[in-house]
């Protein structure tokens, strides 16, 4: 019972970092930290305890972005469509992700995070028109990443975020895990380097 209350009160918390993210100096850290937090609450949790943990961290996350938006309005009249948007949201979020737990049982972990990557591009082809919903819309702000952006989308970004924290949570058990990491993270430099020389050579002609 105290070990679910502890579950219930980390996938909170992931909600709470992860909706800081996106208004912090420190974004990157704030959304991996999310990941990494979520991933240990939900890591040896049975499907309907995973499902649930998962529905907790995107309804808190989910009504923080939308009351933000809220408040950000200049009208302040909330239209019926205003409404509508955060059940819409939480259902593109989670449906994608319980779907994918339930249906591969054997590896949960893996399978709740193909099913957070799988909602955010869904989000992207429903075009819900807000990106402070998308986790890729973190690293907008960091200049390194913005010739990555142009190549894969917010969705690249998203992936990005997920797959590291995910790669950091299996250092800590394997150590091997790194070269994956390296791997992917090598491929994105090569690509900066290669747009960057791309333009270069644009601007000389």
């Amino acid at each position: 019972m105290v070990r679910t209350i502890l579950r219930i009160l980390g996938a909170a918390c992931s909600a709470v970092l992860l909706y800081f993210s996106y208004d912090s100096q420190s974004g990157v850290i704030f959304a991996l930290t999310a990941i990494l937090v979520l991933i240990a609450v939900t890591d040896n949790a049975n499907s309907i305890l995973q499902c649930s943990l998962v529905c907790i961290f995107y309804c808190m996350f989910v009504c923080a972005q939308w009351l933000f938006i809220v408040s950000d309005v200049v009208n302040g009249d909330s239209t019926s469509a205003m409404l509508v948007l955060p059940f819409t949201v939480f259902l593109i979020h989670t449906v994608p992700v319980c779907l994918c737990i339930i249906l591969f049982k054997r590896s949960r972990i893996e399978s709740m995070l193909i099913g957070m990557l799988l909602a955010e591009f869904l989000f992207v082809q429903f075009n819900l028109g807000n990106q402070c919903f998308q986790m890729g819309t973190i690293l907008a702000a960091t200049p390194s990443f913005i010739k990555f952006f142009r190549v894969t989308g917010i969705w690249g970004g998203s992936f990005l975020i997920v797959f590291t924290g995910y790669s950091f949570y299996r250092i800590i058990h394997n150590k091997k895990w790194w070269i994956p990491m390296a791997c992917v993270y090598g491929a994105i430099i090569c690509m900066n380097i290669f747009l960057q020389q791309s333009n270069e050579h644009a601007r000389k002609r």
